[in-house]
């Protein structure tokens, strides 16, 4: 089971997109709160160093939003904009100082700069008190991308 969560069947005969989808889905069932998936791609992405960093990406974001956002609902939004693949997982919650985090105590957030850093892109972390946080993936997909296209 652990192998499975971790990386899900479903990212190597469905894709990405289904992938995360029902990620997003699991994760508002087991939680009840409102979450909330948008894809913006025309077509699969099923690069396996690309489609599993993305995954574990967002189960961390909304791991994350399980155990400090009080949030009510997430949003997650996938989509290609030029050569980059991004990921946008934001939550309603209280938020934080993203500029006092000490990226050495938050190992999840250091964990997923490392994945996304590994594939030559980059995470950012935007919150603020009140207002809520959000995760921004960009990572270069364009390869990945241009095969999947007829």
């Amino acid at each position: 089971r652990l192998s499975s969560d971790l990386r899900p069947p479903v990212l190597d005969y469905a894709g990405l997109v289904d992938a995360l989808e029902g990620e997003t889905a699991r994760f508002g069932a087991r939680t009840d709160l409102d979450a909330r998936f948008e894809s913006a791609l025309a077509e699969p992405v099923r690069d396996t160093a690309l489609s599993t960093a993305v995954f574990r990406i967002l189960q961390e974001s909304l791991t994350n939003v399980l155990r400090h956002a009080r949030a009510r609902r997430v949003d997650v939004r996938l989509w290609a904009e030029g050569e980059l693949l991004r990921l946008d997982v934001r939550d309603d919650g209280i938020g934080f100082d993203a500029a006092a985090l000490d990226p050495r105590g938050s190992l999840g957030i250091l964990g997923m700069r490392e994945r996304a850093a590994a594939l030559g892109g980059s995470l950012e972390i935007d919150s603020g008190a009140g207002r809520g946080t959000a995760v921004l993936l960009a990572v270069p997909a364009f390869p990945a991308l241009r095969e999947a296209r007829p």
